[in-house]
């Protein structure tokens, strides 16, 4: 399996919900501790949405778009 940095690319080999899942919880686990950080230093929400949120996500989808 192709990977990026450590993160699996996805491709038609394999059991492909198993890494949608993957890439999923990876996600959420990034932006839950980013988040926590942000809360810690006093962030603003715009900032942490923009910052934060919508990057994790958007790579997310570019990892399960890129398969």
């Amino acid at each position: 399996m192709k990977t990026e940095k450590g993160i699996p690319i996805l491709n038609d080999n394999g059991d492909i919900e198993k890494l949608y899942l993957s890439i999923l919880s990876n996600a959420f686990r990034a932006m839950t501790n980013s988040l926590v950080e942000m809360e810690i230093q006093n962030v603003n929400q715009k900032d942490m949405m923009e910052k934060c949120v919508w990057p994790i996500l958007h790579e997310a989808g570019r990892r399960v778009d890129n398969r």
